[in-house]
């Protein structure tokens, strides 16, 4: 067989797993699709993104006689950083294709190609959702901590810190719990929104996102139930429902309603496994985040791609794969760069309740 011969023995060419890509219906996390919508693309190893700083300064007084004194001009800082990459790899072997698929007839209505090939799907499939996963998880630590902790094999601890400001992340304490009756959420929650316009130097918090913990602690009050108005939709969209019945679905952000007309409350449970596949909430217990969705400027980074294959191109995740011969098999590998960042840190805190 001459050498060129070799290629033609795979059916997974590198056209056809992007065409597959598409064709699946990926998960769609929410935190990242809400708050952090934007995306960069760097063709290089590096991510850089910039953080704004906007002081509030007053106009110097001068005599109309004179010049006027010029004003420092308001600044950002850029951090870089060389992102973990993420790389989950498989190896689909020959023998999977003979054993019936989950939901196929007994007795097999496959054969054996059209099950490898469907086995490869799959495959490709949890590596999408292991990445968005990933994904939702920077996003919630970004909103939670105001950093990211990143860390992996041959990559040590890397803190992805945005810098906001210490007096945004706030632990109620004593008395002030929320789930004593000597406690004020609504007083707790307006004063933490006036301290994020007063760091931020503007920005008006919108959006109220906590744990389903929380939320119970939360509705209890009469307080928040005088102020709380299920008819008020604001401009969420005609697909978003107003639900104040049970929760029965923690996969999605539950949307309960809007506080004073000022604050859109969410209730959201999603949770991923870790690595000891144990389940972990992507909001800590008895958490809420404050966030102004317009002025937090969210953005989802990617970085190059270190694969020739990619020509070394940035993308949002790039797949291929490789014929084994000895044993043979299939290996799939999906490759990419992100990385979770708001421009503007301040513009969100995170109150702790009980």
């Amino acid at each position: 067989m001459a050498y060129a011969d070799t290629f033609a023995l795979s059916r997974y060419d590198t056209w056809e797993l992007d065409e597959l890509i598409r064709q699946i219906e990926r998960p769609n996390p929410w935190l990242l699709r809400t708050f952090f919508p934007r995306e960069r693309m760097f063709a290089s190893r590096t991510i850089e993104f910039d953080l704004i700083d906007k002081a509030r300064r007053l106009a110097p007084f001068v005599s109309p006689l004179v010049s006027g004194k010029p004003m420092l001009r308001e600044g950002f800082r850029t951090k870089q950083l060389a992102p973990a990459y993420i790389k989950p790899t498989d190896l689909v072997v020959p023998t999977e294709a003979f054993t019936r698929l989950p939901g196929e007839a007994y007795g097999g209505m496959l054969t054996p190609q059209q099950r490898m090939d469907r086995l490869v799907a799959e495959k490709l499939e949890l590596h999408m959702e292991s990445i968005d996963n990933t994904m939702e998880w920077m996003a919630a630590n970004a909103l939670v901590n105001g950093y990211i902790d990143i860390e992996g094999e041959d990559y040590p601890l890397q803190r992805v810190n945005f810098g906001r400001d210490a007096s945004l992340n706030g632990f109620l304490v004593g008395p002030a719990k929320w789930h004593r009756a000597t406690s004020n959420p609504m007083q707790d929650i307006e004063n933490y929104s006036i301290l994020t316009r007063k760091i931020s130097k503007g920005a008006v918090v919108s959006d109220i996102v906590m744990d389903g913990l929380t939320w119970n602690v939360l509705k209890q009050h009469q307080a928040v139930q005088d102020m709380l108005d299920t008819r008020f939709r604001r401009t969420l969209g005609a697909d978003v429902r107003i639900d104040m019945l049970p929760r029965n679905n923690i996969n999605e952000a539950v949307y309960v309603g809007t506080l004073g007309g000022r604050f859109d409350l969410w209730v959201y449970d999603a949770y991923y496994q870790d690595d000891k596949g144990q389940d972990q909430p992507y909001l800590p217990p008895y958490t809420l985040v404050g966030v102004s969705k317009a002025a937090l400027q969210g953005t989802q980074y990617y970085g190059a791609i270190i694969d020739l294959d990619a020509a070394l191109e940035p993308r949002k995740l790039f797949s291929k794969s490789k014929v084994k011969f000895n044993p043979s098999g299939i290996e799939l590998v999906t490759q990419s760069a992100p990385l979770c960042a708001p421009r503007r840190p301040n513009a969100m805190f995170r109150l702790t309740v009980v």
